[in-house]
């Protein structure tokens, strides 16, 4: 009986209440992706103090876990777990295949990564009882060198016989044909509407012996920026087949999502093919059985009901839902434009110099945003027109004067105006909406690429590139508030007598762009929806003063952001 917990979709001073939360559903379970870039995001830089702690409290619930270490994970995140570095490494490296320098990357990960693991492991005392090997592979290729290399990787460093590698895959016999490998045991996942009999038995055809599992059971569905509304699955029918899987020869279930949480900071991945891109909003709800603030839903004991036909629940008190803070509106009356004097220099930037238009990866810059200039010159009077393909969203600005955007695969030019100057200043802001996570197009490179940008159909050389990851806000310098155009970082304290409670931020009247709270990156916001507010967990907040942030890209109509009990949503 287990559920998807992400603990880095969760504030690390919230893991016990999610957890908690888990086992009071009736779950003896969890399972966690362990994202390669999110506990290595640089070259030789590595944490595992979050997926350690989790472990450890996991078992101190009296709970089991499953894992996925990757390398690769999907799951809606950032380039699908991997490193954004492995495109800067290489950038023709074939990801997800035996490609000896993929491989070695791999190597070198596990190397790391695995003996940090082993210590948890079920035979070692320990509460984890099944690593993934891969993920879905099934459903992408069918290189099958790699997924034994793998493999041998799992028992070099965790023992062979020591836990049980797993792999997963779709309800569909190419799938688990291109996935199969001898010593790796087969599951399946399948969401409400599909007969487990069906799955079950195709599980069976290549497993031969051992128990029924489906490793993903979905209890809802993930969201895109501009879908109508948030994803729907219904309760009735999670419910409903959740039972008749439950009731099939004592099979195993894994939900997806238990409890979804937040893609906070930068983290958020994207579908999308070569032709499309659909990045993934901030909320990963999911309408999952507890939801984004760690509130039980109807659906959390709904399914709990189920669970007790089948397996003793835990008696006591069911949990209620978090405790909300309504902090009123709290206003941004100071601010600074990315453009003022000063702001893009050390050390809130460095810049680099480029002769074209390099990527994002290519000069080291994993997530956020990076402003590309130079000096456009042209004849006088003379009107032009600019044209690149940016990846993902790109703001254009001559001599400080907004001329327009261009947005991943719909538009590709931009007209420039007449002017009475040879020479302008051409700064291109863009912004990275995240990797895309899922299928053929995850080599996803950034920025404006090695294209560049063509001026009347002549190449523009002789730029230089201002990173801007906003991992640090604390070298701006901030001034009285006097206008609402983007991009301009705008700030606001308010503040909280007694213990903070979570709230969330209305960010209706606002554009684009993300929110920081104490130093802490809540996420994206973007008006199209349908995601109207931010959650912020109670352990980003202080008693006392609390200084909130705002970089906004486009322009704003608000003079504030209202706090608020509950999510908005268009």
């Amino acid at each position: 009986m287990s559920g998807s917990v992400h603990y880095f979709r969760i504030h690390p001073g919230l893991y016990q209440d999610r957890l908690t939360k888990a086992k009071m559903g009736g779950l003896n379970t969890v399972q966690t992706l362990v994202p390669w870039n999110f506990n290595n995001p640089e070259p030789g830089v590595y944490n595992f103090s979050l997926i350690t702690h989790f472990l450890d409290l996991a078992k101190e619930t009296g709970l089991l876990v499953t894992l996925r270490p990757g390398p690769y994970v999907c799951g809606e995140w950032e380039f699908g777990g991997f490193p954004y570095w492995l495109l800067q490494k290489n950038p023709d490296m074939v990801l997800r295949s035996s490609d000896p320098e993929f491989l070695d990357a791999v190597a070198e990960w596990y190397s790391i990564i695995l003996p940090v693991l082993k210590p948890y492991l079920y035979s070692n005392g320990g509460n984890v009882i099944l690593v993934q090997v891969e993920n879905e592979y099934g459903s992408y290729g069918n290189d099958k060198v790699y997924l034994s290399f793998v493999r041998d990787l799992m028992a070099k460093y965790l023992g062979e016989g020591s836990v049980i590698f797993h792999s997963t895959d779709g309800n569909d016999e190419g799938f688990l044909m291109r996935t199969y490998i001898p010593g790796v045991y087969q599951t399946v996942d399948f969401g409400p509407g599909q007969d487990p009999a069906d799955a079950f038995s195709m599980q069976q055809d290549f497993n031969k012996v051992g128990p029924y599992m489906n490793s993903e059971f979905y209890t809802g569905w993930l969201t895109h920026w501009g879908d109508a509304e948030m994803a729907n699955v219904s309760t009735a029918d999670v419910v409903k087949y959740l039972n008749e899987l439950l009731a099939y020869k004592n099979a195993s279930v894994n939900m997806y999502m238990y409890h979804g949480g937040t893609n906070f900071g930068f983290w958020n991945g994207a579908n999308g093919n070569f032709t499309f891109y659909q990045p993934q909003v901030t909320s990963y709800d999911y309408l999952a059985p507890v939801s984004e603030a760690g509130d039980p839903t109807e659906k959390y004991f709904l399914i709990r009901d189920v669970i007790s036909m089948y397996e003793p629940v835990p008696s006591g008190p069911l949990p209620d839902p978090s405790k909300k803070g309504n902090y009123g509106t709290i206003t941004l009356n100071e601010q600074v434009s990315l453009f003022a004097p000063g702001v893009l220099a050390p050390p809130f930037t460095t810049p680099i110099p480029t002769p074209s238009t390099f990527t994002f990866e290519r000069m080291g810059v994993g997530y956020g945003f990076v402003l590309y200039r130079t000096n456009l010159t042209r004849e006088l009077n003379t009107s032009s027109t600019l044209t690149f393909t940016p990846k993902d969203r790109a703001w254009v600005y001559l001599d400080g004067e907004y001329l327009g955007l261009l947005y991943n695969g719909v538009n590709s030019s931009i007209g420039v105006p007449a002017l009475m100057v040879e020479t302008a200043v051409l700064d291109i802001l863009v912004e990275n909406m995240g990797r895309i996570n899922y299928g053929r197009a995850m080599t996803d490179f950034k920025g404006l690429g090695p294209i560049g940008v063509i001026c009347d159909g002549y190449y523009t050389f002789g730029w230089v590139a201002y990173p801007l990851p906003l991992t640090d806000l604390s070298s701006l310098q901030f001034e009285k508030r006097i206008t609402n155009d983007g991009p301009t970082f705008f700030r606001g304290y308010f503040n909280i007598d007694g213990e903070p409670m979570d709230t969330f931020f209305n960010m209706e009247g606002w554009s684009k762009g993300n929110v920081f709270i104490n130093g802490f990156n809540l996420g994206r916001y973007w008006h199209i929806g349908p995601q109207l507010s931010l959650y912020v967990p109670a352990p980003v907040l202080v008693n006392g003063v609390n200084e909130v942030i705002v970089f906004e890209t486009e322009g704003t109509s608000s003079t504030g952001i209202i706090s608020q009990e509950n999510p908005v949503y268009s």
